[in-house]
């Protein structure tokens, strides 16, 4: 962890994303973008608690938004609190943490300032007693009688919802700023990025020879077809246990595609969902090493195959020399005809490239790559209402999505 930092939303999320146990946020106002990160959290079992300021002077000077409160009041998971007064900000998981300065705005990019350094590890605890009750962070009798005045000070204390109602009101009197398109779309980018999963060479089981161009001693398009169609550089691999390893790896990366990732047609593009991230992870480098496995298991015996395979190819070439006899041996016939059928299938055979087993495996890998979701890919109606049919976003954030991007071209066309 970087002792100073300029810490901004997708850092956020990014630091949110390692937790494994609990998180704890404190800041005096909050973004959708922030809410939806820690509400994310709590479908993995994440215990987050959150202290926050929910007076509605905080969101008509726009250092927070009410809808990300109500987000959270929502998650019956997570714990929720109110302070009065609340000028400082941290955010720890698990046994790390940062103190930022606030307001932190959710929509700064990175590199615009830094705002933020890192907890000593002995300050972690000492700072979640003082404002949430955690009995596995209480410290002495002195630090224990601080933190309850500093509570009391503070009025902390679970958010209800007639503090929610009252908030709600004073807001309709008069209410804060509207949420931009951008900022809508960053909380959708910081949910979902596109992934390009590869797993090139996972076809070389049914790889076929090419022949060097004007191979074959005739013109005949059909007899050309018909050796052609022949030319497989593997015969039976399905039949040979040997080869069992590598078609397990293949399910597995289809069944890893369909546990995690969604196709968008409208972008030809994959979706995965950022909370997934660290699952799929895990099991995408297991079967890279299961790959490797596979490579291992398969070098000796693919290589033997290959010896066949060309043995085959050259008995095959023959037998249709025989049967469809070139100018050169259409003249011969018994032994003479079938020893020059020989050397007419044996000089093809020496002008083909027969690939090495280890040459082939040398491309059988598995690749991932991440981008992020663009500005237009999500204020694309299609784009929008697809991930409304994959179920990705729900009706809602469609109608809000839809409506914002509409209002923004509305705004460029002017």
């Amino acid at each position: 962890m970087e002792f100073v930092k300029k810490l901004n939303y997708k850092s956020i999320v990014d630091f949110l994303h390692n937790a494994q146990e609990e998180v704890f946020w404190v800041s005096p106002s909050l973004t959708v973008e922030i809410a939806y990160a820690l509400t994310e959290l709590t479908k993995s079992g994440i215990r987050v608690s959150v202290l926050t300021d929910i007076n509605a002077d905080r969101f008509r000077h726009y250092e927070g938004e009410f809808s990300a409160v109500e987000i959270l009041v929502n998650n019956s998971d997570l714990t929720l609190k109110k302070a009065r007064n609340l000028g400082l900000g941290f955010i720890i998981a698990d046994r790390q943490g940062y103190a930022f300065f606030s307001p932190l705005r959710g929509y700064e990019q990175d590199g615009d300032r830094y705002n933020a350094f890192k907890l000593d590890e002995n300050s972690i605890s000492p700072l979640i007693s003082h404002f949430f009750e955690s009995e596995e962070h209480k410290h002495d009798i002195f630090e224990s009688s601080e933190a309850e005045q500093l509570k009391q000070e503070l009025h902390i204390e679970s958010v209800q919802p007639s503090d929610i109602e009252e908030t709600k009101e004073e807001l309709k009197k008069d209410p804060p700023l509207r949420l931009d398109l951008k900022r809508l779309i960053n909380v959708y980018r910081s949910q979902f990025q596109i992934v390009e999963i590869k797993f090139p060479g996972s076809n070389l089981h049914i790889k076929k020879i090419k022949l060097p161009k004007n191979a074959l001693p005739f013109t005949d398009t059909r007899l050309k077809n018909s050796i052609e169609s022949q030319l497989r550089l593997f015969d039976d691999i399905p039949k040979k246990d040997f080869f069992q390893p590598f078609f397990d790896v293949k399910e597995d990366y289809e069944i890893l595609r369909a546990s995690f990732v969604t196709y968008i047609k409208t972008r030809e593009k994959n979706i995965i969902k950022k909370n997934d991230k660290p699952a799929f992870e895990i099991e995408f480098n297991q079967l890279v090493s299961k790959v490797l496995k596979v490579k291992d298991i398969l070098k000796s015996n693919l290589q033997e195959e290959i010896i066949k395979t060309k043995a085959a190819i050259r008995d095959s070439l023959k037998q249709f020399f025989i049967n469809n006899p070139t100018e050169t041996l259409s003249e011969l016939n018994g032994e003479t005809l079938e020893q020059g059928a020989e050397q007419e299938a044996n000089d093809i055979v020496g002008r083909i490239h027969f690939p090495s087993a280890k040459k082939l495996l040398e491309n059988l890998r598995l690749e991932k790559f991440y981008y992020d979701l663009t500005w237009e890919d999500l204020k694309d109606r299609e784009v929008i209402e697809e991930f409304k049919e994959k179920r990705l976003i729900t009706e809602d954030e469609m109608s809000n999505l839809i409506i914002m991007s509409q209002a923004y071209e509305i705004n460029t066309d002017e």
